[in-house]
């Protein structure tokens, strides 16, 4: 459990101190969530006829 949160605190400094590694990754993640929710969002359109 400690290993975990020392681990997490790890991951936050070194976003705090590279933020252009951090920003490639959540510009994916960002990008892969708005094509879902489009996705999810014209299947329910067309299943209500719209």
């Amino acid at each position: 459990m400690i290993s975990g949160w020392l681990s997490i605190f790890e991951l936050v400094a070194i976003i705090e101190a590279r933020p252009w590694v951090a920003a490639p990754v959540l510009a994916l993640i960002g990008l892969f969530v708005w094509k879902w929710r489009k996705d999810r969002q014209n299947k329910q359109n067309k299943q209500q006829g719209i």
